[in-house]
């Protein structure tokens, strides 16, 4: 879980990882960052990893951007 509190915008973003998705609700870290934030009147946004595996994706969408690409004379 990585936690970033944004005050200039006002704004408290929670990213979870795909091994916390049961459990982040249950964290103190999480509890705690979300009273904090609710008490200060910031927005929470909780952003929660995908169902997929980022690496091998990540090779997909390069893989396709390099196919569109200009072929080297």
């Amino acid at each position: 879980m990585k936690i970033v509190q944004n005050d200039a915008e006002k704004r408290c973003e929670i990213w979870i990882f795909n091994s916390e998705k049961a459990t982040y609700k249950q964290d103190d870290n999480y509890i705690t960052a979300v009273a904090n934030a609710t008490a200060k009147k910031y927005l929470v946004c909780t952003f929660i990893s995908g169902e997929e595996e980022l690496l091998p994706l990540m090779h997909q969408i390069l893989d396709a951007h390099n196919y569109t690409l200009p072929k080297a004379s």
